[in-house]
């Protein structure tokens, strides 16, 4: 009887409810990690600090989110994609709250470069791959690909925003704004989240039952963490990922940074509030 129920496929798979929070939580964390781009010339002119502290600051979150990548994925597999998407975006919130009031630079580096690093990097690409593994047999392929997108739908729907803010509010509003909105996306991954379609009583989308079997055996093939740390192919893909994660907030910081207003250049910026 069970097994019947679980072959019955409802009209709208719970596969896409799963695919649409996966896919708001790596926008959202694909946001945040194009934050750098918008922040340095404000915290130069705040601060005072040298653009090489920041960056500093900013390397160390690159090096944590690349190093993110293989520890999620054995965090996935030990702990299931839910606990560690709302782990990874709570930790994000952590390192980004304390930032409104930020006022050393050490703050910064801890801040931004280890909890935002870490926590962007369990919510990456390996998450997204696992999730679309575990739900899809049919459309994977474009559901891996929908997720790829997420990263880089998620700087543009950020960037115009946290620039425009950080220009008429304050750099302190736009870094509210991505914090406002990794904390909304918590709800739906704590409520509405799952692991597996069995979970629901479902089976993974275009399974006929041969899939279900050959994704248990599968699953039962794993090789521990400690094992992997032993072989070059583990530290090809870590230090490919590595390099990836490293281009692409370069790449936005030096096309940001030479568009951002010359106003904000001038250590006067944000300009004195003028007089009734």
């Amino acid at each position: 009887m069970l097994s019947s129920e679980r072959g019955r496929q409802p009209r709208l798979h719970y596969a896409w409810v799963v695919v649409g929070i996966t896919f708001l939580a790596l926008l959202v964390a694909a946001g945040v990690r194009a934050a750098p781009g918008v922040l340095i010339k404000p915290l130069e002119a705040e601060f005072g600090w040298d653009r090489a502290s920041i960056s500093l600051a900013v390397a160390i979150s690159i090096l944590t989110f690349g190093l993110g990548g293989p520890v999620s994925g054995g965090l996935v597999d030990r702990f299931g994609p839910r606990r560690v998407m709302f782990g990874g975006m709570l930790v994000v919130g952590v390192g980004l709250l304390p930032l409104l009031v930020l006022t050393e630079l050490w703050q910064f580096h801890l801040f931004w470069g280890l909890a935002v690093g870490v926590g962007t990097g369990a919510v990456g690409n390996v998450l997204g791959a696992t999730v679309a593994h575990r739900w899809f047999v049919r459309h994977r392929g474009i559901i891996i690909g929908l997720f790829g997108a997420a990263s880089s739908a998620g700087q543009l729907a950020f960037l115009p925003a946290m620039m425009a803010l950080t220009v008429s509010s304050g750099w302190r509003t736009a870094i509210g704004l991505v914090a406002l909105a990794n904390l909304a996306v918590l709800v739906p991954v704590l409520i509405l989240m799952r692991d597996r379609p069995e979970s629901v009583g479902l089976r993974a989308l275009g399974d006929d039952g041969s899939a279900a079997s050959a994704g248990h055996s599968a699953d039962n093939r794993r090789t521990p963490l400690r094992q992997a740390l032993r072989t070059s192919d583990f530290w090809l893909l870590a230090g490919s990922f590595c390099a990836s994660a490293a281009t692409r907030p370069t790449g936005w910081s030096a096309r940001i940074s030479f568009r951002m207003p010359s106003s904000m250049a001038s250590p006067r910026w944000p300009p004195p509030a003028r007089s009734a």
